[in-house]
């Protein structure tokens, strides 16, 4: 059964005998909303046919037990009813419950003869898996599907920068791409329970009720089928030149896959599969984004499990700038001129417009917009929590280990000690004249000004 997977993406969490009455195997849906390519749904059908049993799958969405705000939550919603509509058309039975995620689960865990799980990272997805396996009458197992190389494979300590896991994670990249188990059929699904989601309009998945702040963002949708086409306008388009354009926030380089990656609405290792099946010169440097810089995050969040915290950065960066904290900032702002985009650096204005309004923002400029809020603030351990805070309720890929890595960078992690200087020591440092130099910012300027423009 496992012939076309690396068993390390295996986990058996609960060896508890199981229930004497089996009705169905169970898979508990979380981190890897999708059918296509989700090995963690592939082998729970996989059991459940052996088994000769029903496969059940169960989503727990509960409003403020789920890892999202309103604007994420809105994104989520749209992939799983492409989910709900997809797995009613293959005849399983997909149940979203009003529950907190481990409590939709064990709700219907009481006949399972197995329960099946994905993987997340996050404090909070951690929680869950604790309290599920810590309650399920029977036997658990997680499959670790939403990384290339599981994390605990890759390395087994907190790594101090891309340098350590790259040449792991490139050594064996092509095996672990090439792990597909298929999705086979299973018996038909149980007919006594009244939860099957039977169309879009259920109301467990009704957007309304989700609260207005922030605002969902109308000019994305989540799902399986946008992600489809998110990567194919990629690939066509843009991949062959990401290397040269990916850093430029004038240019429109960037493959717009992050939301779709962070809510699993599509598989990172499809992905991969598809840039190297069409390749170009951008291939290698979308992957060092796509598997490395990506897994960097996972391995942060996994061993630092604290990463929200400032006390998970390096000594030395918290050093330097605990000893440049009563340096003269040239400006100070309060949290509602920043919040707002009030400041006097029309850069920085347009990045953090562009994140409050359209729930992204270009690569480069996540890091300027990190590095001016430390310098803007009295206090880098204010700037931190304002970062983050931001991150988890603009971002459609916040509350996700890449964004608190993405943030942690700009105070220091992953990076090494530079020429010291005013407020940040030897942390890196950014400026405007910076983004004059290399790029046509105004031109960034002008495409977020219409963008916002279009969306309202």
């Amino acid at each position: 059964m496992l012939k076309s997977m690396r068993p390390e993406r295996v986990h058996i969490l609960s060896r508890r005998p199981s229930p004497s009455k089996q009705d169905w195997v169970l898979y508990w849906m979380q981190a890897s909303v999708r059918v296509i390519d989700n090995l963690a749904l592939e082998y729970a059908a996989r059991e459940a046919a052996s088994r000769k049993l029903p496969l059940v799958v169960v989503f727990g969405l509960k409003e403020g037990s789920v890892d999202s705000g309103p604007r994420q939550a809105s994104f989520l919603l749209d992939g799983l009813k492409y989910v709900a509509r997809t797995l009613r058309d293959m005849g399983i039975l997909f149940i979203v419950q009003n529950l907190p995620p481990h409590d939709a689960a064990l709700d219907v865990a009481d006949r399972a003869a197995l329960t099946v799980m994905d993987m997340g990272y996050t404090g909070m997805q951690r929680f869950w898996r604790r309290e599920f396996v810590r309650q399920a009458p029977g036997p658990v197992m997680m499959v670790e599907d939403n990384v290339c190389v599981p994390v605990e494979s890759v390395y087994e300590k907190p790594a101090v920068g891309a340098r350590v896991i790259r040449p792991r994670i490139n050594r064996v990249r092509e095996e672990y791409l090439s792990d597909r188990i298929g999705l086979v059929e299973t018996p038909e699904k149980p007919t006594h329970f009244d939860r099957d989601i039977t169309d879009a309009e259920d109301p467990v998945l009704d957007k309304s009720a989700l609260g207005t702040r922030p605002t969902p963002v109308s000019t994305l949708r989540g799902g399986g089928d946008e992600a489809e086409k998110v990567l194919n306008r990629f690939l066509e388009e843009r991949l062959d030149r990401y290397g040269e354009d990916k850093n430029d926030p004038s240019k429109n380089a960037t493959s717009g896959l992050s939301p779709y990656i962070r809510f699993g609405h599509i598989s990172v290792r499809e992905i991969a599969r598809r840039a190297l099946s069409v390749g170009g010169r951008g291939t290698e440097d979308f992957l060092e984004e796509l598997l490395i810089r990506r897994e960097l995050a996972v391995n942060y969040a996994w061993y630092l499990p604290e990463y929200d915290n400032p006390g998970t950065l390096p000594a030395w960066a918290r050093d330097n700038l605990d000893a440049h904290s009563a340096d003269s900032r040239p400006y100070l702002y309060t949290e509602e001129e920043m919040e707002s985009g009030s400041t006097h650096d029309p850069y920085w204005n347009a990045c953090q417009k562009e994140m409050v309004h359209t729930g992204c923002m270009q690569g480069y400029m996540r890091m300027y917009w990190g590095k001016k809020v430390i310098e803007w603030s009295s206090d880098w351990r204010a700037a931190w929590h304002l970062l983050m805070k931001w991150n988890d309720k603009y971002e459609l890929d916040g509350r996700d280990p890449n964004g608190y890595a993405g943030v942690a960078w700009c105070f220091g992690m992953h990076d090494r000690p530079w020429a010291q200087r005013p407020v940040f020591g030897a942390v890196r440092y950014m400026n405007d004249s910076g983004l004059r130099r290399k790029f046509d910012i105004e031109a960034y300027v002008r495409d977020v000004t219409a963008r916002i423009t279009e969306a309202e």
